[in-house]
């Protein structure tokens, strides 16, 4: 989860040792304001993947997404979020990596 000032996001993942196709869970029971969608959620995950292999030369897969679509809309919310959740997990399990 993510929340600066008025602004909030939630994202949960699933990761998998290998590819395959990625399911999305949107967790808002009444959808009023659709704010978000999986299409773009996708689209700032897969860039936040990218940077990831670049960076640290790792490759992660994600199988599950789970979100709230009327959380706050950013161009890059969910690739930031996608970005340091994995850096943290590589510095935990790979310290002379970070």
């Amino acid at each position: 989860m993510n929340m600066t000032g008025n602004k909030n996001n939630y994202l949960s993942i699933k990761l998998s040792d290998r590819e395959s196709k990625t399911i999305f869970r949107n967790l808002e029971s009444n959808i009023v304001n659709c704010n978000v969608n999986s299409d773009m959620i996708l689209n700032q995950v897969e860039r936040a993947l990218i940077r990831i292999k670049h960076k640290y030369k790792l490759e992660f897969y994600i199988t599950e997404i789970e979100f709230i679509s009327s959380d706050s809309f950013s161009e890059d919310i969910y690739e930031k979020m996608i970005f340091r959740l994995l850096s943290n997990i590589i510095s935990k399990e790979h310290p002379n990596s970070a």
